[in-house]
């Protein structure tokens, strides 16, 4: 379950800088081929992206403003 929420969160914040990654680069199309159930029988080396998603994530949650943090307590 924890997993899951996990994998929602990340999700949620990659679909927007993937969806900027496909169109500035002109993809039509994205398969998840990571089931082995996947009706893709081939591609060319070149076509999996998944390296430049990540980094093209990592790139915009580094930019991301972050939510404050709550004050350290006082000190009695």
């Amino acid at each position: 379950e924890a997993q899951q929420e996990a994998m929602g969160r990340i999700g949620r914040k990659m679909i927007p800088v993937m969806e900027k990654f496909l169109i500035s680069n002109g993809y039509t199309a994205l398969f998840d081929v990571s089931n082995q159930q996947t009706p893709v029988l081939w591609a060319t080396p070149d076509s999996v992206i998944t390296k430049r998603l990540v980094e093209a994530y990592n790139a915009q949650m580094a930019t991301a403003p972050t939510t404050p943090s709550a004050p350290p307590p006082k000190k009695p």
